[in-house]
């Protein structure tokens, strides 16, 4: 199928791209394009400019600074499932990555195209949910950082403003003693929607007592969600299998999914519970092993 016609500017630099923009503050822009492409061939949209940061090379590194990890917009999702400088406390993150699509799928879309597709389903967007990841937007009038949490509006919509682009996603380092995990379900293993899926993050203190929790889910409303009554049952309170149950069981009561042609809402509510056992239980071994 034929796409329909637009004009195409390659920008080697983030102030090359940022200009364009100014000009053109209605194009739409390309990192991947695993996303964008695919819907301009189903004339669900019809950019008259695109801008691609493919060549950026600042947008496309992953970083160690000082408190945190540093991701550009336009790393892919393989780069992230074999990077070396993402810890094993972020492990979520990598599981995520790899649960993406397909292999040729991998190798091209970014976590910026995740981000900014705002789909309740997004693989990378749950896990860096659950790890309180920030965002950083950058335009001719400065810069911004947003908590993710703030970012995602609803299905396809970003708090970006005019003339700005997602350059950087920002996780602070996790300390030690700190566990996380990546589960998803959907109708099959690879190049598939998936009908739910869940990150945790467990933080422990020296007695093994809960200091941090965070249960993140997606497909159970408009965008994911934080499960506060999964985190509120954990914290403060030493693990055991029945907590996780317990936690499990009430990640239930803050999901709230719809029926739709792949699934229906009362299997969501359950996968959610099942698939936040596993991922707490993983999480949490996780934790007492470092």
């Amino acid at each position: 199928m034929l796409i329909p016609r637009f004009t195409y500017q390659s920008p080697e630099t983030l102030e090359e791209a940022l200009n364009i923009l100014s000009r053109h503050p209605e194009a739409v822009i390309l990192a991947g394009g695993t996303d964008l492409v695919v819907n301009m061939k189903k004339n669900e949209v019809s950019p008259q400019n695109i801008i691609s940061i493919s060549k950026i090379d600042a947008l496309s590194r992953i970083r160690e600074e000082r408190n945190h990890i540093r991701i550009g917009t336009g790393v892919t999702a393989a780069e992230i499932a074999e990077s070396e400088i993402v810890p094993l406390s972020m492990r979520t993150l990598v599981q995520s990555a790899k649960n993406l699509g397909s292999p040729l799928i991998r190798n091209r879309a970014t976590i910026g195209g995740n981000i900014m597709s705002a789909r309740p389903a997004a693989d990378l967007v749950c896990s860096l949910l659950a790890l309180e990841a920030d965002v950083e937007l950058i335009s001719n009038k400065g810069r911004r950082i947003v908590s993710l949490s703030d970012f995602l509006k609803g299905p396809g919509i970003t708090a970006t403003e005019s003339g700005e682009i997602l350059t950087s996603i920002f996780i602070e380092k996790q300390p030690a003693k700190t566990g996380s995990d990546y589960q998803s379900i959907g109708i099959r293993k690879a190049q598939d929607i998936n009908l739910i899926n869940v990150s945790t993050v467990l933080g422990l203190d020296e007695n093994n007592i809960v200091t941090k929790a965070r249960v993140a889910i997606g497909c159970v409303g408009p965008t994911h969600i934080l499960s506060k009554s999964a985190a509120d049952s954990l914290k403060g309170q030493k693990i055991t299998s029945e907590l996780i149950d317990k936690s499990a069981k009430a990640s239930m009561n803050d999901c709230h999914p719809i029926d739709d042609f792949r699934s229906n809402a009362d299997y969501r509510k359950k996968m959610a519970r099942v698939l936040s056992r596993r991922a707490l239980k993983h999480s949490w071994e996780q934790a007492m092993m470092t």
